[in-house]
């Protein structure tokens, strides 16, 4: 074979290489936001950042864990790099806040939504511990059937949640598991050192809520498998989300 022979079949082949690869894009999918360009190949994720079309499955994220551990200010650095329209939704916003504020002042003699004992573990630190009365259980049921009825009607939410009682992510598991053909679901455990989270309850200067972080900071995990851990002492808010839009990126990869 001479030398112009040989230069012929390169080209065509090179042609064809180019062809096939031309073709094989146009299936490819990508999610993009700010410095992230995320390229994925799976027919869920949405072509681009501009296209107003929705993935085809809701998106997720349980971020469960103690209070003051960081999980509200994550959601909203997620928000802020989600591609799509991400809910913040939660333990506040579907359960404390919904409560009439007169409530919060009374003691289990007068509500049976919710109310606090004080107590000292055996070291004589404060423990301020959380009680949810029947009427609690009917707006806890509530909000976890809120969660569903969003994520069924095809929204992308991230939820922040103290699992006070093993009982509760049980039943919300359960109610994801009816929905878990269009639903992509990633739960996420955020924590950090008790003396740590202990510090920042004292930096909301609330005094009658100090020791509450103490009353369930070993039991809110249990019960509960995680997709990914984050310990907020180590990492930023922003740099928390980043590791939870990473992971969730590269199910799509």
């Amino acid at each position: 074979m001479n030398q112009l022979s040989f230069i012929g079949i390169a080209i065509i082949t090179l042609i064809a290489i180019t062809a096939w690869q031309s073709h094989h894009n146009k299936n490819k999918r990508y999610l993009y936001k700010n410095n992230f360009n995320v390229l994925h190949q799976n027919d869920s994720v949405i072509k681009n950042n501009n296209d107003s079309s929705q993935l085809k499955k809701s998106i997720v994220i349980i971020l469960n864990g103690p209070s003051t551990a960081g999980k509200s200010s994550i959601q909203k650095e997620l928000q802020k790099i989600f591609p799509q329209p991400l809910l913040a939704m939660g333990i506040d916003s579907l359960f404390v806040k919904m409560i009439p504020e007169k409530y919060f002042s009374l003691n289990s003699n007068l509500n049976n939504i919710l109310w606090t004992t004080i107590s000292q573990d055996h070291h004589a630190n404060r423990v301020c511990t959380l009680h949810i009365g029947q009427d609690g259980e009917k707006i806890i049921n509530g909000m976890h059937n809120t969660i569903i009825a969003y994520a069924q009607a095809g929204n992308h939410i991230v939820v922040d949640y103290i699992n006070y009682d093993a009982s509760w992510f049980t039943q919300l598991q359960s109610l994801l598991k009816t929905i878990d053909t269009i639903i992509d679901l990633y739960v996420i455990k955020i924590t950090a050192p008790l003396d740590v989270l202990e510090r920042r309850e004292k930096e909301r200067n609330i005094p009658h809520i100090v020791g509450h972080v103490r009353s369930h900071y070993n039991n809110v995990h249990n019960n509960v498998y995680y997709d990914l851990e984050i310990d907020t002492a180590q990492f930023s808010s922003a740099e928390c989300a980043q590791q939870i839009y990473n992971l969730i990126c590269k199910q799509y990869s």
